[in-house]
């Protein structure tokens, strides 16, 4: 079974579910239906081997904490379970005790409180902020890799949000929390590695309400040990440090996890249209820029493109201050002339539509880029000899591709925005950079986004129909453009 051929609820309802039958100190245990017809019994790694703790005499709490929405996980982890093979249950937490737990890694440049049990219940004020794990594995491993700035609010996309490297067996490799939930959520893990001797030891913990409640895209992952061994993290390490000046610096070997130290100012994620502005121009701006130069449309070769968002952002801070007076106040200055009419949809292959392209509107006559369909961030995009110019005269609806849509919104007349529902800003450039910033493609993810004050809704027509003979194929008004996607 493909490791993410699962849906995150699904995961987290497996999690949760191996989290409640894990209490219970025997090998086998059987799940029953709503219906009490009997499922497969469930395996789970022999405990007779594993000393047992201190507490292991009292009664136990059943894990994770008893909530609604955990009682909603469970029964779907219940649904899940019944439609699987022998062969899938017993696949479930079977590499467990091949992972093991290192320690966790903080921030020292972030405090928050922690709270140590005892008699007087102690509170440390200055403990550090968790925001990463250290495993080593006894087997090769290949470990996701998600841009450190994603999170509950972003949300992300398992097909363009995480890629995959491959990990040598006895080799320590650092994640993220995202990282790592996507990682042990798989079937072979099921939510626990080993710690402390105990190949389910240490497992994810999650806070769900607001996930499951649609409030937020993602659940918050959190990591425990098994209860009665003690706190997780008393075993973290500070990966950052003062520098001399003053200022917090990220210690060697962690450089994945710069961009979340704050230098003393709040580290705002640059995912939203008023986040992360640098010398009064938001990020779009900055992206929109750093991106000219990076691509090559800016005419200006460039020896080392940026490997993290928050160098691509300070790329586009010292283009723009370098820029003309007369230049800078072109930024933008034509966002309000370009309008958003609707999205374009094409059908991934589970037969989704996802966004292939936009129906734009322009108040004057536009150059408008023209890429062949088939050019992506695989292939990559040769601003001299993959791209022409037609001129779509003002007020006549034009569709463009995402990407030919990318070389357009880039440009400094538009500086990363258009116009949707009356606001000149109400739309904007905001791709999905990590497999480009980490080199694994040639060219980001174009991606729009909307700011929340638009008061609309965000129609997506199809570019497909259903052919006679079963299947999709193109609608005749798009065949032009789209045509040879469907070839």
């Amino acid at each position: 079974m493909n490791k993410r051929n699962r849906s995150i609820s699904e995961g987290l309802s497996i999690h949760t579910l191996m989290g409640a039958t894990r209490q219970k100190d025997v090998s086998q245990t059987s799940l029953t239906s709503d219906n009490d017809a009997l499922l497969e019994p469930t395996e789970i790694p022999d405990r007779k081997n594993i000393p047992k703790s201190k507490e292991s005499d009292k009664p136990k709490l059943s894990h994770p904490e008893k909530t609604k929405h955990n009682e909603d996980l469970i029964q779907q982890g219940k649904e899940i379970l019944a439609a699987m093979s022998k062969e899938e249950i017993d696949l479930l937490g079977s590499k467990s005790g091949t992972l093991h737990f290192v320690h966790l890694l903080g921030l020292a440049s972030k405090k928050t409180n922690r709270s140590i049990g005892g008699v007087n219940n102690r509170t440390y004020k200055d403990s550090s902020t968790p925001v990463g794990i250290t495993l080593r594995s006894d087997i090769d491993i290949e470990v996701p890799v998600i841009d450190v700035l994603k999170n509950k609010d972003t949300g992300i996309d398992l097909e363009e949000d995480i890629s995959d490297i491959w990990v040598k067996a006895g080799e320590e490799f650092h994640l993220t929390y995202y990282e790592f939930m996507f990682l042990i959520l798989r079937d072979e893990y099921a939510g626990f590695f080993e710690a402390n001797g105990n190949p389910s030891g240490a497992h994810l913990s999650i806070k769900s309400p607001a996930f499951m409640s649609k409030k937020v895209k993602l659940p918050t992952p959190t990591i425990n040990f098994t209860k009665g061994t003690g706190s997780i993290k008393a075993c973290m390490i500070d990966i950052d440090e003062k520098s001399p000046d003053g200022t917090w610096v990220i210690k060697s070997g962690y450089e994945k996890f710069a961009p979340l130290v704050h230098n003393g100012k709040r580290r705002k994620r640059p995912s939203k249209k008023d986040i992360g502005t640098a010398n009064d121009y938001p990020v779009p701006t900055l992206i929109a820029s750093a991106l000219q130069e990076e691509l090559g449309l800016s005419g200006t070769p460039v020896k080392n493109r940026s490997t993290s968002e928050e160098a691509l952002l300070n790329r586009g801070k010292e283009i723009i201050n370098a820029m003309t007076e007369n230049r800078k106040k072109n930024l933008g200055s034509k966002s309000g002339t370009l309008h958003f009419v609707h999205s374009l949809g094409y059908p991934n292959k589970r037969g989704i539509s996802k966004p292939i392209g936009v129906t734009l509107k322009s108040d004057e006559d536009i150059q408008v880029p023209v890429i062949d369909i088939k050019k992506d961030n695989e292939t990559g995009i040769n601003p001299v000899n993959d791209i022409t110019y037609r001129t779509v005269p003002a007020g006549e609806e034009f569709d463009v591709s995402l990407y030919e849509f990318m070389y357009l919104i880039i440009q400094d007349e538009y500086a990363g925005y258009f116009w949707v529902d009356g606001n000149n800003r109400g739309a904007f450039f905001s791709p999905r950079l990590s497999l480009y910033l980490n080199g694994e493609k040639k060219l980001p993810v174009p991606n729009i986004e909307f700011d929340k004050k638009c008061n609309i809704n965000i129609d997506m027509v199809d570019i497909y129909q259903t052919a006679r003979t079963g299947g999709v194929e193109v609608k005749p008004q798009y065949a032009a453009k789209f045509g040879a996607l469907f070839e």
